[in-house]
C-alpha cells in the first residue's frame, strides 16, 4: 500500500528560554510524540535545548527536517489537544464565520475536558454555541460536556469485547482452562487475539 503524502508549508518563529513548545508530529526514532508539550531550557546557535521535566531533546531544526516540525504551544486547535491536559485553559468558541463549523458537542468537548481546575469561554455568541451543542445529532445537552461518560473507553471495550472468542475455540484459551481447572470449557471469560496496542493475549469477562 502506497504511503500517503502530507504538504507542509515552512515558518520561521523566535523563541527564548522559558518558551513552551510543542512538536507537532509524532516521530518514534527520534521519540517525538506530536502535542507534547516541552519548556526551552536554552538556545545556541540553530541548537534548541527542551525538558518536559523528566528528559532533555536538542534539536537543530536549521539543520534537520525532520526537528522542523515544532511550533510555540500557548495555544493549540482542539484537535490537536486532544489527549492533553493542563491546569488552566482557555477556549475560544464561536458561532461567527468559519467558527460556527466548528460549534458542537465534540469540539466543545474537547475544549472544556482539558483543564484540572478551570477553563474560561471566551465567544462571539453565548446563546447560539450552547444551542449548537444542545443540537448535535445523537447527543445529550451542554451539561453533558462537563460531566460526560467516558466514551472513548466504552468504544475501545466495545470494540475489543466484539472480537473475543470463548476460551475453548481457541489453543490458547483452553490451556488457560486447563491451568484454572476449566477443562469442561464453562467460563464467562473471552479471548482477545493481540494487536497493535495489545501485546499479549488477554481474558476478559463479560458484564453481568
Amino acid at each position: 500500500m502506497a504511503e500517503g503524502v502530507t504538504l507542509y508549508t515552512p515558518d520561521k518563529i523566535r523563541v527564548g528560554t522559558g518558551d513552551r513548545m510543542r512538536f507537532t508530529k509524532s516521530d518514534r526514532e527520534r521519540g517525538y510524540v506530536a502535542n507534547s508539550v516541552w519548556t526551552v531550557t536554552a538556545v545556541s546557535g540553530d541548537s534548541v535545548t527542551l525538558s518536559d521535566g523528566q528528559q532533555t531533546r536538542v534539536i537543530r531544526p536549521g539543520q534537520e527536517q525532520a526537528e522542523q516540525h515544532i511550533d510555540l504551544a500557548y495555544a493549540i486547535t482542539a484537535h490537536g489537544a486532544q489527549g492533553a491536559s493542563e491546569t488552566f485553559a482557555i477556549a475560544l468558541e464561536g458561532t461567527e464565520g468559519n467558527r460556527k463549523l466548528m460549534a458542537g458537542f465534540e469540539s466543545a468537548y474537547v475544549a472544556l475536558s482539558r483543564m484540572k481546575q478551570h477553563v474560561q469561554v471566551y465567544t462571539d455568541n453565548r446563546q447560539g454555541w450552547t444551542d449548537a451543542i444542545n443540537n448535535a445529532v445523537q447527543k445529550g445537552t451542554a451539561h453533558d460536556v462537563f460531566e460526560p461518560k467516558p466514551d472513548r473507553e466504552v468504544m475501545n471495550a466495545e470494540r475489543l469485547f466484539s472480537t473475543a472468542r470463548e476460551l475453548r475455540d481457541v489453543a490458547a484459551g483452553r490451556a488457560v482452562l486447563r491451568q484454572a481447572g476449566l477443562a469442561g470449557g464453562d467460563s464467562p471469560a473471552r479471548f482477545i487475539a493481540p494487536g497493535r496496542k495489545i501485546s499479549a493475549a488477554v481474558c476478559g469477562t463479560a458484564g453481568v
